[in-house]
């Protein structure tokens, strides 16, 4: 898709944060996001953006706006002549990076049609995603870090029974689909999909690259003497 300016109503402010290179720190609701403030050097992220309104707001200072309210603070040079024509080009901006990572994908990861994603234990997801072992547990219950969020005390709960998830601080909660749109920001099932194979695949290619390694270096027996 291609902007004008007769879309800037369309324009999501993600688009335009991506697009000058701020990433998303947090998920707070299914429409509500935690950024770090683009147009300060702030330590902890302060600025939420709710995309449903399409309105954002700076804990900070309390300030508050639309898409082109915060364009008009990051805006630099010539672009603050023509904010509109800056937002533009930059969504524009966002859109072909998306484009070109769905066009990698789809050349890179493998298909998805005959996976049984049922049959994927979210532990085992888990360990995929680099967490090989919960933090702690409880029966049934192990806790791992939120793999949706940068905060280091944040924490899920897996139930091992249910193949099911909740976050221990929010109402967050579901299965490995919905673990994964949290994690990439995307509700396309196909998105979805190709990332749980992926990660999946990589980590089985490594097993089986770790299990050739200890195979190598392996000390052969001795064999035994022929008796005469």
């Amino acid at each position: 898709m291609r902007y004008t300016k007769d879309d800037i109503h369309k324009i999501s402010i993600y688009k335009l944060l991506e697009a000058i290179g701020m990433r998303r720190v947090d998920l707070v609701s299914d429409d509500v996001e935690l950024y770090y403030t683009p147009y300060r050097n702030d330590s902890e992220p302060k600025f939420i953006v709710d995309d449903l309104a399409r309105k954002w707001y700076d804990q900070v200072t309390g300030k508050s706006g639309d898409i082109r309210d915060l364009a008009r603070l990051i805006a630099k040079g010539a672009d603050r002549d023509d904010i509109d024509g800056y937002i533009v080009r930059k969504a524009n901006e966002y859109e072909k990076i998306q484009e070109l990572r769905a066009m990698s994908r789809r050349l890179m990861e493998p298909e998805t049609f005959d996976v049984d994603y049922d049959k994927i234990h979210l532990t085992t997801f888990m360990k995929a995603l680099g967490q090989p072992k919960p933090l702690m547990a409880d029966g049934n219950i192990l806790y791992y870090k939120a793999p949706y969020s940068n905060d280091e005390n944040r924490t899920i709960a897996v139930n091992t029974i249910t193949n099911c998830w909740h976050d221990t601080k929010s109402k967050k909660q579901g299965n490995i689909f919905t673990l994964v749109w949290h994690m990439i920001g995307s509700s396309n099932i196909s998105e979805i999909k190709r990332y749980i194979v992926a990660e999946m695949s990589a980590m089985n290619k490594n097993l089986a690259l770790n299990r050739t390694e200890l195979e190598k270096t392996e000390i052969p027996k001795k064999k035994r003497g022929m008796r005469l």
